[in-house]
C-alpha cells in the first residue's frame, strides 16, 4: 500500500512538473530580454551606462478576444534617456506573408513647440505595412498606456482595427498567427532614431490568437 501511494504521489509530482513546463496557452506568448543591455548607439554597443528608460526586460503578447495587447516591461517606464529628445518604441510581426509594424514616440517636449511640455506626451501609436521600401500607414485606433508604477508600456489594438489592416485574410481570431516577432527601443536624437535595445524571441517563435 505504501509503495502504491508513493508511486501515485510521484506520478502527480511528475504531472505537476509537466504542467509547469507547458507552453503558454493560445492567445498568450512572452519572452524575456537581458537587463542592462540598452547600451547600443546605432549598430554597435558601447561601454556607456544603459538607458533604463529603454531597457526591455520582457515582452508579452495577449489576445483577449476583443483586442491584442503587447506589453513591454522596462527597467524604468517614466522619463527620458539623458541627452535625448525622447523615446521611440516599435514592434514588428509578419501575418499572411505581409510585414507590419506598430510604433509610438514619446518626445521630451511638444512636437508643435507649445509650452505644455514634460513627459507623458505620445505621438502615435501608428500601424504600417512594411512590405515595400516605403512604409504605408494603416488607419488604426491603436492605444498606448504607460504604467510608471509597474514600469510597463502596453500597446492595444482592437480586433476590428486588425481586420481592416488585414483585408482578404478573414476575421482575426482563434487560428490567426503572427511570426517574425521583434521589437526595438530607440533614442530620439534630432531627426533620427538611434537603436538602443533590440529584442526578439527564439527563432521560429509564433504567436497564435
Amino acid at each position: 500500500m505504501r509503495r502504491t501511494l508513493t508511486t501515485v504521489v510521484s506520478l502527480l509530482a511528475a504531472l505537476g512538473l509537466l504542467i509547469g513546463a507547458s507552453p503558454a496557452r493560445a492567445g498568450e506568448f512572452a519572452w524575456t530580454d537581458p537587463e542592462g543591455d540598452a547600451t547600443g548607439l546605432g549598430a554597435e554597443s558601447t561601454p556607456r551606462p544603459p538607458d533604463p528608460e529603454l531597457d526591455i526586460s520582457k515582452v508579452t503578447y495577449v489576445a483577449d478576444g476583443k483586442a491584442l495587447n503587447v506589453t513591454w516591461n522596462l527597467t524604468k517606464a517614466a522619463g527620458d534617456p539623458v541627452g535625448s529628445l525622447g523615446r521611440d518604441f516599435d514592434f514588428y510581426f509578419t501575418h499572411d506573408d505581409h510585414k507590419y509594424a506598430v510604433g509610438a514616440q514619446l518626445p521630451a517636449f511638444p512636437l508643435d513647440g507649445s509650452a505644455t511640455g514634460g513627459n507623458g506626451l505620445v505621438s502615435g501609436p501608428l500601424m504600417t505595412n512594411n512590405d515595400g521600401a516605403q512604409a504605408v500607414q494603416i488607419p488604426c485606433g491603436c492605444k498606448l498606456r504607460i504604467d510608471d508604477k509597474r514600469n510597463t508600456i502596453t500597446f492595444t489594438i482592437g480586433y476590428a482595427d486588425l481586420d481592416r489592416a488585414f483585408p482578404g485574410t478573414g476575421k482575426v481570431g482563434p487560428g490567426t498567427k503572427f511570426t517574425d516577432l521583434s521589437g526595438r527601443a530607440a533614442r530620439i536624437q534630432g531627426a533620427v532614431l538611434v537603436n538602443v535595445d533590440l529584442t526578439a524571441p527564439a527563432d521560429g517563435a509564433t504567436f497564435s490568437f
